[in-house]
């Protein structure tokens, strides 16, 4: 009994939370698609910049800033040999026997 009123008690937290969240709506953090495609409630204008609707058309939108360094080049995929030559040699066991079968025949009273 507890353990359902603790389970339906984080629940309804998780929904009160979840219903306080509101997207962040920046004035131009995008750059307009192919065709002049921008996300819902934003306008591609002439700079190339979707601007949310409410954001007069001659706005400065902020260069993009790259929050990242670029990745060093890892190099060559692959861990290098284990050393000396690729094994081409003679294999490891013997010649195979191309004599009869070593084992008897299957035992069916099992």
């Amino acid at each position: 009994m507890l353990r359902s009123a603790l389970a339906a008690a984080a629940l309804l937290a998780a929904a009160a939370l979840t219903g306080c969240y509101e997207t962040p709506r920046p004035e131009c953090a995008f750059s307009c698609g192919p065709d002049g495609e921008c996300p819902e409630g934003y306008a591609c204008r002439a700079d190339g910049w979707c601007k949310r609707a409410d954001v007069p058309a001659d706005t400065q939108c902020a260069p993009a800033v790259i929050d990242a360094a670029p990745a060093a080049d890892a190099g060559p995929d692959g861990s290098p040999p284990d050393g000396g030559a690729p094994d081409g040699g003679q294999p490891d066991a013997g010649e195979p026997d191309a004599g009869e079968p070593d084992a008897g025949e299957p035992d069916a009273a099992v």
